[in-house]
């Protein structure tokens, strides 16, 4: 497991695993070059976003780090996919949400949008949706992968 050190006094911050980044149980400080043990929360953190996160797909639905949640990132959205493909894809689950898919200077989907609902509760269901699926219009292989947008982590100490 990798993770982002923050300066000091600031909780580190875990980062699923996967292929692009080492596994590593600890972390290098901002003033040292001596790893730093790695807190037993940060560690149970590590192992519920590990068991729940696969590379391919992003965060299971059935994950805790989907409660709360009201805005969603999709990345691997089609490079020439419309924002209004994926406006009707969200509009089976619910009508109340807003859509951000920011655009490259060529007008070309960057690959990956927001999605924001009025309550958890929506995005939950909107999360195992989309769980695995593919904009229908366009002829991808690659599954939508997703994960919270405001994802907080509270309560860690150090």
């Amino acid at each position: 497991m990798a993770y982002i050190t923050m300066p000091p006094g600031h909780a580190s911050v875990p980062l699923p695993s996967s292929k692009f980044w080492a596994t590593e149980q600890t972390t290098q400080s901002w003033d040292s070059k001596e790893p730093v043990k790695v807190n037993s929360d940060l560690l149970h953190l590590d192992q519920g976003l590990s068991s729940c996160w696969m590379d391919e797909y992003g965060l299971h639905p059935s994950s805790c780090f989907w409660q709360g949640v009201t805005k969603m990132m999709i990345r691997n959205v089609p490079a020439r996919c419309q924002q209004e493909e994926v406006d009707r894809l969200i509009q089976v689950i619910t009508p109340n949400f807003e859509t951000r898919m920011p655009r490259s200077s060529s007008c070309k989907c960057k690959g990956y949008a927001f999605v924001e609902v009025d309550s958890p509760a929506t995005m939950q269901l909107l999360a195992y949706f989309l769980w695995q699926a593919r904009v229908p219009t366009r002829q991808s292989n690659r599954p939508l992968k997703i994960h919270p947008a405001n994802l907080e982590v509270k309560s860690m100490s150090l």
